[in-house]
Order: C-alpha cells, then sequence, then structure tokens
C-alpha cells in the first residue's frame, strides 16, 4: 500500500539484514505479491530483512527515429524512493503487508 491505497505492478525487494540472497515479487492489482528466492524457490530466508520497492521494469520500446522514448511515471511518490523498512520472516508461511508510509 501506498498513502492508503494498492500499488499494482511494484517489485518488492525483502533483503536480508545478514548475510543471504535477497527475493523479491511484484504486486498485482490489489497489492499483493508472493516473494521468489531463486529459480526453484520461493519465500524469503528466515531472519529479519530490509524491504524496498520500485518500479516494475518495463521492457523498453524503441521509439520511431527522431522521436524520444516514451516515460512510464513512477507510481512510487518521491518521499518514498529510498525508503526502506524492516521486517521478520518467521519459520513458516508469512503474510507481511507493507505500508508506506
Amino acid at each position: 500500500m501506498i498513502d492508503g491505497k494498492p500499488a499494482t505492478g511494484l517489485r518488492v525487494r525483502f533483503s536480508p539484514v545478514g548475510p543471504g540472497r535477497s527475493s523479491s515479487g511484484t504486486t498485482d492489482e490489489s497489492g499483493h505479491y508472493s516473494l521468489t528466492y531463486s529459480i526453484n524457490g520461493t519465500g524469503a530466508l528466515i531472519g529479519k530483512h530490509l524491504v524496498s520497492l520500485a518500479n516494475q521494469e518495463q521492457g523498453a520500446d524503441v521509439p520511431e527515429p527522431g522521436k524520444k522514448a516514451a516515460m512510464q511515471p513512477s507510481q512510487i511518490p518521491k518521499k518514498y524512493v529510498d525508503v526502506t523498512k524492516e521486517v521478520e520472516v518467521k519459520a513458516g508461511n508469512n503474510t507481511i503487508d507493507i505500508s508506506f508510509p
């Protein structure tokens, strides 16, 4: 949620506070996400993580000669671009709701 509204198509990244691989997922139209750890693994490492948001990278359209490429406006307000939140992933299934602010 960003400012109380679901955010669609955002990349959610869980980065372990300690050593380990990060996990990420993309929000759906309801703002829900599922994390992927590796090609065959889902979820995130157990422990504390810093969570950040980024715009989902879209395939770049090649503009016609002499025209500029269309830029997609960011869904993330500037005040949240560099903000992280600390959360804890516990053993088993977790539901971690992320809200900015």
